[in-house]
């Protein structure tokens, strides 16, 4: 339990640091690479996984726990570093980012509910790894 909890908080750490790095790219008007963020956050999930022995049941809900994450840890300091509003949506048509995408397909421009979903999510996850 604790090695997941731990490794929720390192997961927590890397998407507020890689959110202080894309919010000042954003700010600079540089291309930000998607792909290669979410490739240095697969490796990063996966090293956690390996680290931890997890078998392959916590695997897998590590890995949702990690996605809600991401989009909690993540998503919300961007914005805030941006000087937007904490729910706010991309008003880019289409947006770059494919989470986006799915986001506003869902939900339309409504910020909030999704981060509520992502926030029951990973608490259900967490709830899960307790009682297992």
């Amino acid at each position: 339990m604790i090695t997941y909890l731990l490794a929720q908080l390192v997961l927590a750490s890397f998407n507020l640091m890689n959110a202080v790095h894309d919010a000042f790219r954003i700010k600079a008007h540089k291309r930000i690479y998607h792909g290669l963020n979410f490739v240095a956050y697969a490796v990063l999930c996966g090293a956690l996984c390996w680290a931890g022995k997890w078998d392959f049941r916590t695997i897998i809900l590590s890995c949702v726990a990690a996605f809600c994450n991401r989009q909690l840890s993540f998503d919300i300091p961007l914005n805030q570093f941006r000087g937007l509003k904490w729910d706010y949506v991309s008003t880019e048509r289409p947006p770059k980012s494919i989470t986006d995408r799915i986001e506003i397909r869902l939900f339309g421009y409504n910020g909030r509910a999704p981060f509520l979903l992502y926030g029951v999510v990973w608490g259900i996850c967490l709830i899960i790894k307790i009682f297992s």
